[in-house]
């Protein structure tokens, strides 16, 4: 026999966990958003527009190698850090200067773009 403090919990427990699968779910369609394709263009012309967001662009990989840490240019603009923020970092091995790459991630004003995927074009 289930006492009425028993059924107080197990209606409390169970609001608790609708509430917390609402939360989880809102939050995993927030980082999955679409992210939002724009022109590097754009980006360097109106940095605070897009401060934070999740953004995808393509342009022309430059200084790869050739600069401290894990970072190239693209359209000589736009800093693409290939760090993700779980700090593992992207597969640029079959890349080089020169090529024309699309990238996705969050930018970060004034110039940077932490990626979260990087293919070639």
């Amino acid at each position: 026999m289930v006492t009425p403090m028993q059924k107080g919990t197990q209606i409390i427990c169970g609001v608790a966990a609708v509430t917390l699968v609402l939360v989880l779910a809102t939050t995993v369609l927030l980082l999955m958003s679409e992210a939002l394709p724009v022109s590097i263009d754009e980006l360097s012309n109106n940095p605070s527009e897009y401060h934070l967001k999740r953004v995808t662009v393509s342009g022309t990989v430059s200084k790869l190698g050739l600069v401290s840490g894990p970072y190239f240019m693209l359209d000589e603009k736009i800093w693409v850090c290939y760090v993700k923020e779980d700090l593992t970092f992207i597969d640029i091995s079959t890349i080089k200067n020169g090529d024309y790459v699309t990238v996705t991630g969050k930018f970060r004003a004034p110039d940077e773009l932490r990626a979260e995927s990087i293919t070639k074009a």
